[in-house]
């Protein structure tokens, strides 16, 4: 008699991956994920009790390869329109895992926050971004807008009403960030911040 295969983590949410990229993260069952790994459904329970830990754990995953994905995409100066063009090009190139993350609540400040605890990144931003002589107050707006309004590309671009390249998506985040930062630099000056 063969060994039996060994069904591990990584395995079932690499079938996870493989589900919502195809068909949608509601197709994601014990069931659908048992048919791409080959197996019953109860080794996907010995490693999982439940489907919502299988949920949960692929949730996790999900936006760890995300704020991989948003590292990855950074350019040397580490720009902070950087991130949500970031998260704009992911929408578009992984519209599925796109809309698990945005129906999880990741937003981009959260992925602000991990890169900002990331040594390479801070001393990048430290050392080109005119953002960090704003008080604390007006950051919060800054990175608040940038996630509006790159959202809102990004959800257009999920369901195919826009096909913005990569250029204009940079040239949109761009141009956002500086509209942003001036009207936050005018605040400040006329409040006396």
């Amino acid at each position: 008699m063969p060994p039996k295969r060994k069904i591990s983590k990584s395995m079932i949410l690499s079938a996870v991956l493989s589900i919502t990229r195809s068909r949608g993260y509601a197709a994601v069952n014990a069931r659908s994920i048992a048919k791409v790994l080959d197996c019953s459904t109860q080794p996907i329970y010995s490693v999982f009790s439940t489907m919502t830990h299988v949920r949960s754990a692929f949730r996790a995953h999900l936006e760890s390869s995300f704020t991989d994905y948003v590292r990855n995409t950074l350019q040397e100066d580490g720009q902070l329109w950087e991130i949500g063009r970031a998260y704009c090009l992911f929408a578009r190139e992984e519209p599925m895992l796109f809309t698990v993350l945005a129906s999880t609540g990741t937003t981009m400040t959260a992925v602000y926050a991990k890169l900002f605890t990331q040594r390479e990144f801070s001393l990048s931003l430290n050392r080109s971004n005119r953002i960090l002589e704003l008080p604390h107050p007006a950051v919060q707006r800054i990175l608040r807008n940038l996630w509006i309004f790159s959202h809102g590309i990004a959800s257009l671009l999920t369901v195919k009403h826009s096909a913005f390249s990569e250029e204009e998506i940079t040239q949109l985040m761009k141009n956002s960030y500086e509209a942003f930062l001036a009207q936050e630099y005018t605040l400040a000056k006329s409040s006396g911040e």
